[in-house]
C-alpha cells in the first residue's frame, strides 16, 4: 500500500527569482556557507484570495473500487455519498439505476463471487480493520454471513475457480502471524491449510487449484513469491531468496502451468514476466523504461497493461506475439485503476485527475470511447475550472536532479508564496490526482510544488 502524501510544515516560501539569487550564481565560494542565507525559509503572510471556502472541497464525492460481474454487464463499486463505504451496483452502459446494497458499518472491501449469484464483501467495527465476511445477492435482497468479526486481522485472497472457496489469512492464532486459511462456502468450514508468519497473505488460486500464491511482505515496497502446494502443504519460495524486488498482479494461465507477474526484479523499472512452475524460473516479456503497474488478460493472447509515463496512467494492450503494444486512447486523462471480467471482454476503469474527483468508467475492445458510469457529487464545485500541474525539475546542490509538480495560481510571479508538499516515503510518487487542499490552496493564491 502507498503512503498517504503528506503537506510537510515548512511554512510558505517565495519562489521564483530574487537578488539574493544573483548573488548565489555570482560565482564566489560556497565553503563554509550552508545553508545560504537566501535558502533558508522565511514565514509570509500572503493577502489570500477571497471567494473559496475549504468546506465544498472536502465534500466532493468519488466511486472506487470497481468489481465487475462475470458476465460484464454489471459493476459493485464502493461510495461514501451516505457517511461512510458502501457498496452499490449499476450496469456498465451507464444508464442503469444506482442501487445501494450495504449499510451500517463501513465497508472495506468487495469481490463479485465468480458464478456472478452474489458479492463477497468485508466491514469492520468502528475502523478497527478486524474484518468479518458477509455474501450479499445482486439486488441486495438476500445476506448472509461467513465470518463474524473477531479480535483477529484477516486479509482476504482469492476465490478457487469454481467459486466454492477462498483464501485468506487470518492472525487468530496468537494475533501476530498470519496463518493461510480455506474458507468452503456450501459446507460452510473454515481450515487452517498453513501456519505462517507475520507480513503472509494469499494472493491468487491457480485455476486448477493445486497451488496459492502467497506474498511475504519485506521492507516498505518489496515482498517474496510463495508457491504454496495444497496437496501436501508444502510451501516454496520461488522469488529469490535475497532479493528485494516487488511481485504483484499474478495472473494465471488457463492451463495452471505458469502466470504473469508485474516485478521489478534485477531492474529499476516494472515490467511484466512470466513464472513457469515446473522450471521454476522467471522471464521477462516486457520490459520498457517506464513502469507497468497493472496487469490483466485479454482475448487473443493480449495483455492489457496500465503504464505510468510522467506520472500519467496510459492503457496499453501488448500482443505478445508481435512484442509491440498500442494505446487505447477512450479513457480521460489521468490516473487509472483497471480492471476487467474473466473473459476479458469488458473493463472498467477508476479514473482520478485534479479534474476528475473520482469516477469510474467503462471499455470494451473496438470501443472508440469510454462510458461514464458515475458521476459524484462535486458539492457545488466547477471540477473543470481545477489546476493540472506542470512538471518542473531542477538540480539540487548534491548535483541530484529534483523532479515535482507545481500547480500554480492563475498569476504567478516572483512573490507567489508556495506550498511544498512532500509525499509520503523514497516509494510514493506525486501523481495529477484530485486533492481538495491542493486545489483550495490554489484557489486562495498558493502554489503548490508537490516533490517527488
Amino acid at each position: 500500500m502507498k503512503t498517504p502524501l503528506l503537506i510537510l510544515a515548512l511554512g510558505v516560501f517565495a519562489f521564483g527569482c530574487s537578488s539574493s539569487d544573483s548573488q548565489h550564481n555570482s560565482g564566489e565560494s560556497s565553503v563554509g556557507a550552508d545553508p545560504f542565507a537566501q535558502d533558508i525559509p522565511q514565514p509570509i503572510s500572503p493577502e489570500m484570495e477571497a471567494g473559496a471556502e475549504i468546506a465544498p472541497f472536502l465534500k466532493v464525492q468519488s466511486a472506487s473500487s470497481p468489481s465487475l460481474s462475470p458476465d460484464g454487464k454489471w459493476v459493485a463499486y464502493r461510495t461514501r455519498k451516505t457517511g461512510v463505504f458502501q457498496v452499490w451496483v449499476t450496469s456498465v452502459d451507464g444508464t442503469g439505476e444506482h442501487v445501494q446494497l450495504t449499510d451500517g458499518n463501513s465497508v472495506t472491501s468487495h469481490r463479485w463471487l465468480p458464478d456472478g449469484s452474489g458479492i463477497l464483501y468485508a466491514t469492520d467495527k468502528e475502523g478497527n480493520e478486524k474484518n468479518g465476511y458477509y455474501i450479499i445477492s445482486p439486488d441486495g435482497s438476500e445476506e448472509k454471513e461467513l465470518l463474524a468479526p473477531s479480535d483477529a486481522f484477516r486479509f482476504f485472497g482469492d476465490f478457487n475457480q469454481a467459486g466454492t472457496q477462498f483464501v485468506y489469512s487470518t492472525t487468530e492464532r496468537n494475533g501476530v502471524d498470519f496463518d493461510i486459511h480455506v474458507y468452503d462456502m456450501p459446507s460452510q468450514t473454515d481450515t487452517k491449510i498453513y501456519e505462517g508468519k507475520l507480513g503472509y497473505y494469499p494472493v491468487s488460486f491457480s485455476p486448477d487449484g493445486a497451488y496459492i500464491v502467497i506474498s511475504e511482505s519485506v521492507g516498505e515496497d518489496a515482498n517474496h513469491l510463495f508457491l504454496l502446494r495444497l496437496a501436501d502443504a508444502t510451501l516454496t519460495q520461488i522469488s529469490p531468496a535475497d532479493d528485494m524486488s516487488e511481485y504483484n498482479n499474478i495472473r494465471w494461465l488457463p492451463d495452471s502451468k505458469s502466470f504473469y507477474v508485474v516485478t521489478n526484479w534485477d531492474r529499476e523499472y516494472t515490467g511484466v514476466a512470466r513464472y513457469e512452475v515446473e522450471a521454476n524460473r522467471f522471464e521477462y516479456l516486457i520490459s520498457e523504461e517506464y513502469d507497468l503497474e497493472q496487469l490483466r488478460l485479454g482475448e487473443n493472447n493480449t495483455l492489457h497493461a496500465v503504464a505510468n509515463q510522467a506520472g500519467y496512467s496510459v492503457h496499453q494492450v501488448w500482443n505478445l506475439g508481435l512484442g509491440r503494444a498500442l494505446a487505447v486512447n477512450a479513457w480521460p486523462q489521468g490516473t487509472m485503476s483497471l480492471t476487467s471480467n474473466p473473459a476479458g471482454t469488458q473493463f472498467v476503469a477508476y479514473v482520478n485527475s485534479p479534474k476528475i474527483s473520482g469516477d469510474l468508467w467503462a471499455w470494451s475492445p473496438g470501443d472508440a470511447e469510454a462510458v461514464r458510469i458515475t458521476e459524484s457529487d462535486n458539492a457545488g464545485i466547477d471540477l473543470s475550472t481545477m489546476v493540472l500541474p506542470e512538471a518542473h525539475q531542477f538540480e539540487a546542490r548534491d548535483g541530484l536532479t529534483i523532479h515535482g509538480l507545481l500547480y500554480a495560481p492563475e498569476s504567478m510571479d516572483a512573490g507567489t508564496p508556495v506550498v511544498v508538499k512532500v509525499h509520503g516515503g523514497p516509494t510514493s510518487q506525486a501523481r495529477p490526482r484530485f486533492d481538495a487542499l491542493t486545489q483550495y490552496l490554489v484557489k486562495k493564491g498558493f502554489a503548490i510544488f508537490a516533490l517527488n
